[in-house]
């Protein structure tokens, strides 16, 4: 869990390398979210589509399906118009990073 908010707080900086080596250990609903937003920003979408289908086929708790879409919309993991902006985005990871803490 730790490791997915360090992960979101390298992605909202800009530190898109360590944010992709910090993701690559975490495990559970949120974290492999943030693992998918990490994985979605390079270049190379195999990788992020790999996990996005994955997500699809996983059990995620539906609260999390939206946020799921969106990563791959906005980073174009999908060939789908983003419905949120960024900051959007980032808050909805805030969000459900502070729910999986409680």
């Amino acid at each position: 869990m730790l490791r997915a908010a360090l992960t979101r707080l390298q992605l909202q900086e800009g530190a898109r390398d360590a944010a992709i080596e910090t993701a690559n250990e975490c495990i559970g609903d949120v974290t492999e979210l943030i693992k998918f937003h990490a994985s979605a920003v390079l270049e190379d979408k195999g990788p992020a589509r790999a996990l996005y289908d994955r997500l699809l086929q996983s059990y995620l708790p539906e609260p999390y399906h939206e946020l799921r879409d969106e990563i791959a919309r906005q980073f174009n993991v999908v060939e789908l118009p983003a419905r949120n902006d960024l900051a959007w985005l980032l808050a909805r990871e805030s969000d459900a990073l502070v729910l999986e803490a409680a």
